[in-house]
């Protein structure tokens, strides 16, 4: 008897103890591995074309200051690339810029995209933290905004296609597709050793 009633006080330990919560399994961080040739400052035509150098704090996040206090990006000295700029680390910061003038008036539209992002097989997943996009008209100020917009994670297929221009370095060009089929193309001088 002895026996029995220590048999199912073990067993009622045993079933006592499988039914605490166990905790959750941590799950290790994804590790962002960033292609090394993707590494650095992608700038668009424009830019790339007159040597500009990329500018990531055309847009200061902390401050909420623009262009660096100048009244819009052409006045900046010295001019600032645009483009997206991927670190090591796998962030990246994106700035884009549109521009039209119609007699004297003369409007822009600038954003400005910071995140993280990771790569699967040809494609590149943004996962931005920070939206910020100015509008500015000269003739009409009523519709000028400076506002944060919504983020949400977005996908792009990349190309990547490198011509040897003979001098220690290739031109690199970065093609960006997004679901719509609309490409952008980056460019940057990439050192051949």
């Amino acid at each position: 008897m002895k026996k029995y009633l220590g048999l199912i006080g073990i067993l009622f330990l045993i079933n006592l103890s499988s039914c605490e919560e166990s905790p959750e399994p941590t799950l290790p961080a994804p590790v962002i591995e960033v292609p090394e040739i993707l590494k650095g400052a992608w700038l668009d035509d424009f830019s790339f074309t007159n040597e500009f150098s990329f500018n990531d704090q055309l847009f200061n996040p902390t401050t909420g200051r623009w262009f660096g206090g100048a009244k819009d990006p052409w006045s900046m000295n010295p001019r600032p690339g645009l483009g997206l700029k991927i670190y090591p680390d796998g962030s990246f910061v994106w700035i884009t810029l549109a521009s039209s003038g119609v007699g004297g008036c003369q409007s822009f539209v600038v954003e400005y995209l910071k995140g993280t992002l990771e790569f699967e097989e040809e494609e590149v997943i943004f996962k931005p933290t920070l939206r910020r996009k100015r509008y500015q008209s000269s003739c009409n100020s009523q519709v000028n905004f400076d506002r944060n917009e919504p983020v949400s994670e977005f996908r792009m297929e990349y190309h990547l296609l490198t011509q040897d221009l003979g001098n220690g370095f290739k031109r690199g060009v970065l093609s960006l597709l997004d679901e719509s089929g609309n490409e952008r193309e980056y460019h940057m001088l990439i050192p051949t050793n």
